[in-house]
């Protein structure tokens, strides 16, 4: 697992549910249970990858330089295997690890540029995919995601608290949540009970990156 950069907020929801934990997060389950995503629902904390949030009037241009992608306001678009760029406003632009493909040096600093700036970001990344997800949304949100395009980083309330939301292809579709860290236990915790109550599990950030990578036909 490359670029893991902290320990996640939401580390404590794994504690009492099997999992062997790592140095700096629950990883995987102990028990036998395989995430399937076309399966029952399932949920996993993504939050210790590395990501960076950077902004600037140069922003763009330097992404690009470095071989990232840039995509247009309010998208995203992915790069490496499994790592993605998200354009989230004006000048500012979301940089994730995966967990195949690690953040590229560059980004730790933009040397010799004053139109650029580059920071750790620290948001909490949900995923959440399988059988009735998209009710499970419903529930949370008046907000109808059939209207954005497959590439949309949609800004929404959920459960009245702001998140984002971005939808995965197949094989391996499923949805991606984030928001704020001081939103987490409540966002994290509702999305948990929907999955539990639907007859889904909680899975580890290997769980989870071992089934990704696996359904895209790549050890």
């Amino acid at each position: 697992m490359n670029d893991l950069a902290r320990t996640s907020p939401l580390a404590g929801f794994y504690g009492a549910d099997g999992f062997a934990p790592t140095v700096d997060t629950p990883m995987r389950t102990g028990g036998t249970r395989r995430l399937a995503f076309e399966g029952a629902p399932f949920i996993a904390d993504l939050s210790p990858l590395a990501r960076r949030y950077v902004c600037g009037a140069g922003a763009g241009a330097w992404l690009a330089a470095l071989g990232l992608p840039t995509p247009e306001l309010c998208a995203w678009a992915a790069f490496g295997r499994d790592g993605w760029v998200a354009h989230t406003g004006p000048r500012e632009w979301l940089v994730s690890a995966g967990g195949a493909t690690p953040l590229p040096d560059a980004l730790a600093t933009p040397a010799g540029r004053d139109d650029v700036h580059a920071f750790d970001h620290e948001c909490v990344e949900i995923a959440l995919g399988g059988a009735g997800v998209r009710a499970m949304f419903a529930e949370l949100t008046a907000t109808d995601l059939d209207q954005f395009a497959p590439d949309a980083f949609v800004p929404v309330l959920l459960a009245g608290n702001e998140c984002w939301l971005r939808a995965l292809p197949a094989p391996r579709a499923h949805w991606r949540v984030g928001c704020a860290p001081a939103d987490a236990t409540f966002v994290f915790g509702t999305l948990l009970a929907l999955v539990r109550e639907a007859g889904g599990a909680l899975f580890g950030l290997d769980d989870f990156f071992s089934a990704h990578l696996t359904e895209e036909g790549q050890s």
